[in-house]
């Protein structure tokens, strides 16, 4: 539930706008030991060179200057600092490892990090400017599992705990192709959004709620790892339509709240068994993110364990009386420490309860399939799968993704991994493997 840049991932991390990514089969890798290729001088070339700066020093110019006024709109700055402190720099320094495309106004080029990692970057500047800067996972063709037989070694050797479905779905059911204990239920992060968008979506539908509802913002409903509406002024008023796409592509938590509070607890909680889920029972009462927050990180370890010793109405009882204010991210001072209590304080599912979800996700109409895709993850070939709604999720110990993907040809495909180590941290760079695994079907 915690949302890191990689994992917020899951998959897409936004330091901006959205980015149309240029493609080209035509990467020129510097040889090792050569010098990093360099841009043309320029607006794109000068621009580059600042987000290395920024990313391997810190160099923080009045990012006013630096980024068009609608790109810090949507992020602002304080945000874009934020971010890259927290999660790129830890990865650096980088250096530019190929230049796949360049132009008057924008590029698409590969970035290595100090630890291995490698991000695909677009970037696109306007005068001197820049109006979007979007970071990819990247992983190229050498180094994807070329069997199942390796990505389940890879899986496991990620996680002890760990599920995984790779599915044809055929007339609304999905078949397996490749499956690792896809019955299993086991934490998922912030993939349990994709619950509460199916309940925002039938309350639409029957009309008891409109996209264009506007939701307050108030800082006792605040929650941390809020990438679009963190900073956002309590009062400020955001329609349905615009929390639950923030919910879903960037996985804002008080966006995720606001929906949950318009349509209800109970609403969701009857999506469970509505949207395939086999047995809901987990996952009662349903938690918002502020509620897990304060039960998992705020409470005492006394208040914790009495929460989860409690039957359904007990726990129902304990989150009425939390206190009426925010779950910001001073109150998670620990929260970087490791897992806490993952496999009893979570949101719960397994691989086969989440390719039933995505199914009837996409009967719900078109306004859901929109925000599905708007974030695929990791650069999955546009090519073949035009389509792909994903959702991820992540917290210390634990990690998920799952896709929804429609082939040029009508076939559907869906892959998900559900990974959880009680211990340590599971490397979210782990996803590329699973995701890759849409190139091992036939």
């Amino acid at each position: 539930m915690r949302e890191r840049l990689l994992a917020a991932a899951i998959g897409l991390v936004l330091l901006g706008g959205v980015a149309g990514a240029m493609t080209t089969d035509d990467e020129s890798t510097a040889a090792s030991g050569a010098p990093a290729p360099e841009l043309e001088a320029g607006p794109v070339g000068d621009r580059t060179e600042w987000v290395l700066r920024f990313l391997n020093q810190g160099e923080q110019e009045d990012l006013d200057a630096v980024f068009a006024p609608a790109f810090l709109a949507q992020v602002p700055a304080e945000q874009v600092i934020a971010l890259a402190d927290r999660e790129l720099r830890p990865l650096g320094p980088y250096e530019i490892e190929s230049i796949l495309e360049e132009s008057a106004t924008e590029a698409v080029l590969i970035l290595r990090g100090a630890t291995g990692a490698a991000w695909r970057m677009s970037i696109a500047v306007v005068g001197d400017r820049i109006t979007s800067l979007l970071l990819q996972p990247y992983q190229d063709d050498r180094s994807k599992p070329g069997s199942w037989d390796e990505l389940e070694r890879r899986l496991r050797d990620a996680a002890p705990d760990m599920a995984f479905l790779a599915a044809e779905v055929v007339d609304g059911e999905c078949r397996p192709v490749h499956a690792i204990d896809a019955d299993r239920v086991l934490p998922l992060g912030s993939a349990f959004k994709l619950y509460v968008l199916g309940a925002a979506a039938d309350a639409v539908a029957a009309g008891t709620a409109s996209w264009d509802d506007m939701l307050t913002i108030t800082d006792e409903r605040r929650v941390h790892s809020s990438m679009t509406y963190g900073e956002t002024a309590a009062g400020t008023q955001v329609s349905l339509r615009d929390a639950a796409q923030a919910m879903i592509s960037v996985s804002d938590n008080t966006a995720t709240d606001l929906v949950l509070e318009h349509v209800g607890r109970a609403a969701v909680e009857a999506q469970l068994p509505i949207m395939g889920m086999a047995d809901p029972s987990r996952n009662l009462p349903f938690l918002s993110t502020r509620e897990l927050t304060f039960v998992k990180w705020v409470f005492s370890d006394e208040e914790r364990q009495e929460y989860i010793d409690a039957d359904v109405e007990r726990r129902r009882a304990i989150l009425d009386a939390l206190p009426d204010r925010g779950a910001t991210l001073e109150d998670l001072s620990d929260l970087a420490s490791g897992p806490v209590a993952v496999d009893e304080l979570e949101w719960f599912a397994s691989p086969l309860d989440l390719c039933r979800a995505h199914v009837a996700l996409q009967t719900k109409g078109d306004e859901v399939r929109r925000i599905l895709s708007l974030n695929r993850g990791v650069d999955i070939d546009r090519d073949r799968f035009p389509y792909v709604a994903f959702k991820g999720g992540s917290e210390p110990g634990v990690l998920a993704g799952a896709w929804y993907a429609e082939m040029t040809d009508g076939r559907k495909r869906f892959v998900a991994a559900l990974l959880m180590n009680e211990d340590a941290e599971v490397a979210s760079t782990i996803l590329l493997d699973v995701a890759a695994a849409f190139d091992l079907f036939d």
